[in-house]
């Protein structure tokens, strides 16, 4: 899945084009940062038009109201990409807009939880997932969602825990995409570059702290 969204409309709509013509599996958008959409309707508008750009690719929404600014409501969001959008197939969000929209995930259309909450989404009928933490932490993710599923709830609530508890004394040493990015490293060995402006990379104090945590949990 190709991120294509948060930057200006021509762009946008160029990488869009871009990834139709590398055929990959699915592209996902932001909003219009500069001229934000306040309504459902402006916002289906906006996302007719990226679909247009790539006709045959799968299109998802990324809600994400806190960082966009752009809050409309989901359930005629959604409703409305569905009845004129051909290939939108849903979008990244949380447990609760997932909850909001759920009567009308038919078609093989999902929501794909954007946090690390995966047990209670799992629990909803939400297993799939795109979180920072999956990545650095796979075999924990997919063994909480398969025991939620199962049934066992104990053991999924222990590793959710467990989770919880990684997520949060990593962040806890600063913003949140430069403490991950730092993580990201430290576990997996993957350079994935510094955070952009205004946002500055760990020093090395929040690192070893990092690294200290992460051992601790057998990573």
């Amino acid at each position: 899945m190709a991120q294509v969204g948060g930057a200006a409309l021509p762009d946008v709509i160029k990488m869009a084009q871009y990834a139709e013509k590398r055929k990959v599996d699915a592209i996902m958008t932001l909003p219009e940062l500069y001229f934000r959409p306040r309504t459902a309707d402006h916002l289906v508008s906006y996302l007719e038009v990226i679909n247009n750009a790539a006709p045959s690719l799968p299109l998802l929404y990324y809600h994400f109201p806190m960082m966009t600014g752009v809050n409309v409501n989901v359930p005629e969001l959604f409703a409305l990409a569905k009845a004129r959008v051909p290939k939108f197939m849903g979008i990244k969000a949380d447990l609760g807009v997932a909850a909001q929209v759920a009567d009308q995930l038919n078609g093989g259309r999902v929501v794909y939880i954007a946090n690390h909450m995966l047990a209670p989404s799992a629990l909803m009928g939400h297993d799939s997932s795109i979180a920072t933490v999956n990545n650095m932490f796979p075999s924990l993710a997919r063994d909480i969602i398969k025991l939620t599923k199962l049934g066992d709830v104990e053991k999924a609530k222990k590793l959710q825990q467990k989770l919880n508890s990684l997520v949060d004394g990593i962040a806890s040493n600063g913003d949140f995409v430069p403490c991950m990015k730092a993580a990201m490293q430290i576990v997996t060995g993957i350079k994935v570059g510094p955070p952009r402006l205004p946002q500055e990379a760990l020093n090395d104090v929040s690192k070893k702290r990092i690294k200290e945590l992460v051992m601790c949990y057998g990573y």
